[in-house]
This record gives structure tokens, sequence and C-alpha cells, in this order.
């Protein structure tokens, strides 16, 4: 699912919701060199993940969502939230293609089955 995302009101922090939890997603341009950048927080303002440049295909903190043993970080986001481009390839995300050919996609994460029992 699309995140829809105004990219003329950057700098700016909107309201996330994902199943039952609550974040803030500050999306900001640092000018200097062009990239699109995101920090995640938890509905209090805690900082998640700061200072987060988007690139395309890589879900957004994807180092925290699991540890070594490849099980869910709970006290990280509850879903993938990735950079994807129209056209399927790695480009970098900037100012003038963010929101027009790259968004923001969100993707609940699906826990194995074997979790389930």
């Amino acid at each position: 699912m699309r995140i829809e995302i105004d990219k003329n009101k950057i700098p700016y922090v909107f309201t996330f919701k994902s199943g039952s939890e609550i974040y803030l997603l500050r999306i900001k341009h640092f000018k200097t060199n062009d990239r699109i950048y995101v920090d995640i927080m938890d509905e209090d303002g805690e900082i998640l993940l700061e200072n987060e440049k988007l690139i395309c295909g890589r879900p957004l903190g994807w180092f925290m969502l699991e540890d070594d043993n490849k099980n869910i970080n709970n006290d990280f986001l509850n879903c993938y939230i990735v950079p994807l481009a129209q056209d399927n390839k790695e480009i970098p995300v900037t100012f003038e293609n963010f929101c027009e050919t790259v968004f923001l996609e969100y993707f609940e994460i699906e826990e194995d089955e074997e979790d389930v029992e």
C-alpha cells in the first residue's frame, strides 16, 4: 500500500498507523546532497530511527528489523516501509523524483506459520 506524502510540505511530520501501533514519520530533504531522509518515532515521540536515507528497494531500518537469529524486533516497526521506483530500478531518491516516480510503500510483516502456533 502506498503511503501518500505531499512532498511540498517537506520537512514535515505525520502520523502513520500500522496494525494497532501508531508511529510518527518525519520526512526531510538534505539540500547538500539532494537526498530524502526519514526519522521514525513511536507515538510518544521517542526516536526509533533517525536520519535514514531512502534507498530504492531497501526497507527503512532494514538492519533493525530482525536480530541475528532472524527473530522480528518487537521494539521496532511492525511493518516494512520501502521506497520503490515505478520502473523497479535502483536510483537515488531525490527531491525531484520523490513522490513522482519513487514512492514509499507499506507492507505488513507476515509471521511464519511456525511462530503462530
